[in-house]
């Protein structure tokens, strides 16, 4: 069997039409390179162009076998004008695909591995941190700040009635001396009604 009725038993056991076969086989032989290649070659450039060249002779030599009574029998000078056009469509239709995967992996970034996305996020990480360590910092410092406010308005309180009290209690028992009295009993820590009055019936000194 010839090559050419080969081809026409693939396309009619397949359905598709002779078109459609060309790209498939073209695009077929040029990613099961790469598989093939990648254990032996690491970088993906140079199997990329490897699996070019594969997909490129193996489409030529497809064209010289569908032509290959005429080329042997008259040269290539003998090939008419529609079986060039034909040879040419079905290269054409074999290596586009496989021309444009190399040229999108060479001057693009389409098919190399990227860390952009795992930098980004580690970095949205990294801020998201920063962000919940100052939220907590300020939280915090107003808690801080609060207790502390409260302790001094609760000790202002507390001493300014201790003050009226005393104040109080000495203007009712008639002491003259009344200022100097308060601060000996804020400092006794005296601060009742009662044990005002009982300090002030047992002292026994003069102001």
């Amino acid at each position: 069997m010839d090559f050419t009725a080969f081809k026409m038993n693939v396309v009619e056991t397949t359905g598709l039409a002779k078109d459609a076969l060309h790209i498939y086989v073209g695009v077929g032989v040029y990613l099961l390179c790469l598989v093939a290649l990648r254990p032996i070659i690491k970088s993906q450039g140079i199997r990329s162009f490897i699996a070019l060249i594969v997909v490129t002779c193996i489409a030529l030599l497809g064209e010289y076998l569908d032509n290959r009574d005429t080329i042997e029998a008259l040269g290539l000078t003998g090939l008419s004008r529609e079986q060039i056009l034909a040879s040419i469509r079905d290269l054409i239709n074999t290596c586009m695909l496989p021309y444009v995967l190399f040229a999108l992996n060479k001057w693009t970034t389409i098919f190399r591995p990227t860390n952009k996305s795992t930098s980004l996020t580690k970095r949205h990480k990294k801020r998201t941190i920063k962000v919940r360590f100052f939220i907590l910092l300020f939280e915090f410092i107003v808690l801080v700040a609060h207790l502390f406010f409260g302790f001094i308005i609760q000790l202002t309180y507390d001493f300014t009635n201790r003050f009226d009290t005393i104040s109080q209690c000495l203007l009712i028992r008639g002491d003259t001396h009344t200022d100097t009295f308060v601060r000996m009993l804020i400092i006794a820590n005296i601060d009742t009604r009662e044990e005002v009055l009982t300090w002030h019936n047992k002292r026994t000194f003069f102001f």
